[in-house]
């Protein structure tokens, strides 16, 4: 198998809260990364919660992620 190399950027979603909270139908993908810009907070899609119960992910959750 080959290695094929891709040059390419990722968008998250990003908006704020007051327009989230208008989502009230949006069901983000399995590990789909939601901005909240005016917040600094960040949701992550589950493929089956609307977006206003998710919960945010938790500063300590974050650091922890990335390590």
């Amino acid at each position: 198998m080959s290695d094929k190399i891709l040059n390419t950027r990722v968008k998250q979603k990003i908006d704020t809260k007051a327009n989230w909270d208008k989502a009230v139908n949006f069901v983000p993908l399995n590990g789909e990364i939601i901005v909240y810009s005016d917040l600094n907070k960040i949701k992550v899609g589950d493929g089956v919660t609307k977006v206003g119960s998710l919960p945010f992910l938790a500063d300590s959750d974050t650091h922890q992620s990335i390590k």
